[in-house]
């Protein structure tokens, strides 16, 4: 790639960019603040809603997402230093740094050339390695990312007793998702086994992306505002300050085979999937915790639509969190409820590019919870585990795959993460995560929210056409520490 030493970059007018409503003006200032600046792109809806997230959170980087492979063999630090200089490079949604228009709304500015050097930490002779390895990657978790000057994304190599040594690539969730947390690793990989040449997906899939979100950006608002005409916020913590995000604390559970099986069933009968099912029974749980009849929480969707060509393999911030609002009231049934909530996704398929901001002002233009429409979240890990393929890579660079693990913080109370059979967590059952902020639940609030959603996916699974106002689920003793915690919040 020929940078801009080689190539001066000429002066940018708007019809050369990807990005609308920028002016000539912006366009200057741009090229003078970032010499190299070969394109602007516009946020797309999840990084536009972490952007100003980052805005209130006073340096704490909540949206920090770190990757960790686990190599062990002779590991050759130039070599990997190139192969993710090489991948850094291919992809300019990956060379940005964000940027304020003279209208107040922020873009990327896309350089030309990025290089980021890698860092190299040794803990091979310290007999506390672990120890001193996880101190780190607590640390890195809050390293703040200056998101007016890229790259957003940083790598770290720490070498630990054994011949061993875990690679670290840490970026800003403005940069990547979940679904790329798979492809980047593999195609670092491949570069430093010299299988390196054409990339995974396309590079330019992300521009076609954020041109086919704009176009559709119109029919998007319509869908969303219909569905959320008489929403009201739902808040399990509406006393916690929006800057209070970190790394939550986890309980995890194993849910039984049998009650997946008839979930799974039940949901086909609907034209449904078990995810659905599953939030479903979360919505329930919510309700004991907020003592509310209508919940809301968010649902993260993969955000890559099935009419692009090459999203699977894309690399870039394409996820997005939808509103997901259930109320269960009245005396209808589970089969009710899935029906409907199966006609609303249906209905909203082609719009999961939705800005949260659109949402805030359609459901919470009122009261005093209006500033945030949900605090809880629900992640069905859906997106295809990606180890087998940097196993080959590894091992094709002369090295061993001991461990791929992904995590990252959340700015939100609770979050349910369900992970299918043979997934990102090893073993043939469905497992369940609740991660909750300690600052406003404790353990036994997990328990208890844990034994609410596992009841109520059994009550769905076994008796669909039971009515929800008929189903108990914890008893008297857990239902009244909610109460108790709802008091307290």
């Amino acid at each position: 790639m020929k940078s801009v030493r080689d190539n001066p970059i000429r002066r940018l007018t708007p019809s050369d960019v990807v990005a609308d409503e920028v002016t000539q003006l912006d366009l200057d200032r741009w090229q003078a603040l970032y010499p190299g600046c070969v394109d602007i792109y516009p946020l797309a809806p999840l990084q536009a809603g972490l952007y100003f997230t980052a805005l209130g959170s006073a340096g704490n980087d909540v949206y920090n997402v770190q990757t960790l492979i686990g190599v062990r063999g002779e590991l050759d630090l130039p070599l990997l230093s190139a192969a993710f200089d090489t991948v850094l490079n291919r992809y300019p949604n990956l060379r940005v740094s964000i940027s304020v228009s003279h209208a107040g709304q922020p873009y990327a500015v896309v350089a030309d050339h990025m290089r980021i050097p890698v860092r190299e930490i040794d803990f091979a002779d310290l007999p506390d390695a672990q120890q001193r390895l996880h101190e780190f990657f607590r640390a890195d978790q809050a390293e703040h990312f200056d998101l007016a000057q890229g790259p957003l994304l940083r790598i770290t190599v720490v070498h630990l007793p054994g011949n061993r040594h875990t690679v670290l690539l840490t970026s800003h969730h403005l940069l990547t998702d979940g679904w790329s947390g798979q492809l980047l690793p593999r195609e670092i990989f491949a570069e430093y086994a010299g299988r390196g040449g054409a990339p995974l997906g396309d590079p330019e899939t992300f521009a076609r992306f954020l041109r086919l979100t704009r176009d559709r950006e119109e029919a998007t608002e319509a869908a969303w505002q219909s569905y959320l005409e008489d929403v009201r916020p739902c808040l399990v913590a509406p006393a916690r300050t929006p800057d209070r995000g970190g790394v939550p604390e986890g309980r995890t559970f194993v849910l039984d085979d049998e009650t997946v099986a008839r979930a799974t069933g039940l949901a086909a009968e609907q034209g449904a999937t078990f995810s659905l099912v599953c939030q479903l029974a979360w919505a329930n749980a919510l309700r004991y915790v907020t003592g509310e009849q209508a919940t809301v929480f968010g649902e993260v969707v993969s955000g890559r639509p099935a009419d692009l060509d090459g999203v699977d393999h894309a690399v870039g911030c394409f996820a997005n969190t939808i509103p997901v609002a259930i109320d269960l009231a009245g005396d209808r049934t589970w089969r009710d409820h899935l029906a409907e909530m199966q006609r609303h996704r249906v209905d909203l398929m082609e719009y999961h590019q939705y800005r949260l901001t659109s949402a805030m002002r359609t459901a919470g233009r009122s009261g005093p919870a209006a500033r945030k429409l949900f605090d809880s979240m629900f992640v069905f890990q859906s997106y295809p585990p990606g180890r087998d393929e940097l196993e080959i890579s590894v091992r094709e660079g002369g090295l061993e795959l001991v461990s791929f693990e992904g995590g990252g913080a959340t700015d939100n109370a609770l979050l349910l993460m369900i992970f299918p059979a043979n997934s990102l967590l090893p073993g043939d059952a469905v497992q369940a995560v609740v991660f909750y902020a300690e600052d406003c639940f404790e353990a036994d609030d997990a328990r208890i929210i844990e034994t609410a959603f596992r009841n109520t996916l059994r009550a769905i699974a076994e008796q669909p056409d039971r009515a929800v106002a008929d189903t108990t689920v914890i008893d008297d003793e857990d239902q009244g520490l909610l109460v108790m915690r709802r008091m307290w919040q």
